[in-house]
């Protein structure tokens, strides 16, 4: 006999073969036009998203005008004026280093004016040991004597010192939100300063006068002029030669900017700024007579600069 939970049992068995096989006729039918091509026509693709352009470096030419300029000068020489550096240009390669940071080093150059110009006669002077004749007031006549001669040679031409500051810089920026294609920034600059003056001379000998101490008489010959300025001709040469002359000095440089840029197309951008330049070396040439000298050391620049960025992926 059967108990009842053998009948259990054996009604749990049918029960699952049944839903097993409505289950697989279910399934095929489905591989036919059931529940998978349901399944494949209710997948979601995700459509592409479009990355924005993103730039790492950039390349930078600049032009500027030098507005005013400050230049302290140490000289010997009458008629030196302060130069105006009256352009200048700057190139440069930088990287993005954030939303709102990037660095850059430029290379900048300037135009200065003449620092001295002078156009006429001019006196040199130099000295060197010597026999002087003199008159013997003891035993009359004259004697011969050794003694140190000053030679004034007057020449007549034209001489001018030119004067160029450069700067290599490493700079650091900081980019503002934009607004309307403008972005404005701030930044500042660390680096080396370049000097360069030159003396150019074109001269004649005019003429020479010549003194010795032991030719000084208070009554008769008070300024101790000699009859005859016995140079050489080696010494006429020298006096009436062209010369050109020049010096390089390097210092430190620190700068500060104020500006703000433009895009006009993708990758390219507008730069207008201020730059205010601190430099600081000491180049010195020689000018006019012996003992004249022209010397720059430390230089404030304030230029208006207009210029083109193009970034690089």
């Amino acid at each position: 006999m059967f108990s009842r939970s053998t009948l259990s049992i054996m009604a749990a068995i049918l029960l699952g073969a049944t839903v097993e096989a409505h289950a697989t006729d279910y399934y095929s039918n489905g591989m036919k036009d059931g529940i998978q091509d349901e399944a494949i026509d209710t997948i979601l693709v995700p459509q592409a998203v479009e990355m924005p352009e993103t730039f790492a470096w950039y390349l930078r030419g600049d032009f500027g005008y030098n507005f005013s300029s400050t230049t302290d000068i140490n000289t010997t020489a009458p008629g030196v004026f302060e130069p105006d550096a009256i352009s200048s240009g700057s190139i440069g390669f930088g990287r993005l280093l954030g939303p709102n940071l990037r660095f850059d080093i430029t290379a900048d150059w300037r135009n200065d004016d003449d620092v001295y110009s002078r156009s006429g006669t001019a006196i040199e002077s130099f000295s060197r040991p010597g026999t002087v004749t003199i008159p013997d007031v003891i035993n009359g006549g004259s004697v011969d004597v050794q003694d140190v001669i000053t030679f004034n040679v007057e020449t007549n031409g034209q001489e001018t010192v030119t004067f160029q500051n450069h700067t290599v810089m490493a700079n650091l920026y900081y980019d503002l939100d934009g607004w309307r294609g403008f972005r404005p920034y701030v930044g500042g600059g660390l680096g080396m300063a370049i000097y360069q003056i030159a003396s150019n001379r074109t001269s004649t000998y005019v003429r020479c006068d010549a003194t010795a101490p032991a030719a000084e008489d208070p009554l008769t010959n008070p300024n101790g002029d000699l009859a005859n300025c016995d140079i050489t001709q080696e010494d006429i040469n020298r006096a009436g030669e062209d010369r050109s002359e020049s010096s390089t000095a390097f210092g430190w440089a620190v700068s500060a900017t104020a500006g703000a840029s433009y895009e006009i197309s993708t990758g390219m951008k507008l730069d207008m700024n201020y730059r205010l330049t601190y430099s600081a070396a000491n180049a010195v040439v020689a000018v006019g007579g012996v003992g004249q000298s022209i010397g720059i050391e430390d230089k404030f620049d304030q230029e208006l600069r207009f210029g083109v960025r193009y970034e690089l992926y």
